[in-house]
């Protein structure tokens, strides 16, 4: 599949170097500029977001009650969990959590701590802001959640140490994200450092230890220069981004017949992805599913 580079060119963005997107148009750099095919070709991976639903983009988060994993924030102000008493029907608690940043759909979440109060528990139940905050609603369970704004809300029983999971929907790195400077990618061989001027490889460089590394990029970050990382959308459904970004481009250009086209092969490819994956998950078994619904018709 194609790399980012040859998405959008490179050089001086002719002939070779045009890139597909630019191949694909029939337009050369006087009409479609780097930061223009660069723009397209991020906004169609933004547009597939918004419908695709695929395992790919699927991911669990823990979220730990006392706050001590760096990349999780949830239910902490500093050392003490953002636990407050409540008024809500049936009494117990609120564990309030901001949501990932890259999220797009939650698909469930679940207290995974079996030794805390709700071993197991599924917050099966989502409300409204309203009704999560009205006390006297008798329409949900126990246990139920809302998103306020960047803030998942859980009603239930929380103690410390307590760990909430949370499985959803992503959107996946920048698409010309690099490998970060680490000693472990060094090693793996996913990028080079500058020592002494030269580009090198951990199998090339003669002091190969963890302290040698960390103190010539502490001189510069630049020092380090990653490999192209991997990249779902990018490296295993290449029409995706390519129709994508030439539905964008059609736009710019304002050429309405080539919009039509682009649109409808944009959204089959979506399309096919997301039908490939609603059998997957409804084969090998019997499919069981609960539903719920108000107490309005």
């Amino acid at each position: 599949m194609a790399t980012y580079v040859e998405f959008v060119g490179s050089g001086d963005f002719t002939g070779d170097n045009a890139g597909l997107i630019r191949s694909w148009a029939n337009r050369d750099v006087s009409v479609l500029s780097n930061s223009v095919v660069t723009r397209c070709f991020n906004y169609a991976a933004d547009k597939a977001y918004r419908t695709l639903r695929v395992p790919p983009l699927e991911i669990t988060r823990l979220y730990d009650v006392n706050g001590t994993q760096d990349e999780i924030t949830a239910a902490a102000s500093g050392d003490t969990p953002d636990i407050s008493p409540s008024s809500f029907w049936g009494g117990g608690q609120v564990l309030s959590m901001p949501a990932p940043n890259d999220m797009i759909e939650i698909m469930y979440i679940r207290n995974a701590d079996t030794a805390s109060k709700n071993p197991g528990i599924v917050y099966n139940e989502k409300v409204d802001v309203r009704t999560f905050n009205d006390g006297l609603s008798s329409s949900k369970d126990f246990h139920f959640y809302t998103r306020i704004g960047n803030v998942i809300k859980l009603h239930g029983n929380f103690s410390r140490g307590d760990v909430v999971e949370l499985h959803y929907y992503r959107r996946l790195a920048a698409l010309d994200a690099t490998y970060s400077g680490t000693y472990t990618n060094w090693k793996s061989g996913l990028g080079t450092l500058d020592i002494g001027g030269v580009a090198t490889t951990y199998s090339a460089a003669a002091d190969k230890t963890e302290a040698s590394f960390n103190t010539r990029l502490a001189e510069n970050a630049a020092y380090w220069v990653g490999e192209l990382a991997a990249h779902w959308l990018r490296d295993e459904n290449e029409r995706i981004l390519l129709f994508g970004a030439l539905l964008e481009v059609s736009i710019y250009l304002n050429d309405n017949e080539e919009i039509q086209k682009y649109q409808i092969l944009f959204d089959q490819e979506i399309s096919e992805l997301n039908k490939e994956e609603i059998t997957r998950r409804n084969r090998g078994g019997s499919l069981s599913m609960s539903f719920a619904y108000s107490d309005l018709l």
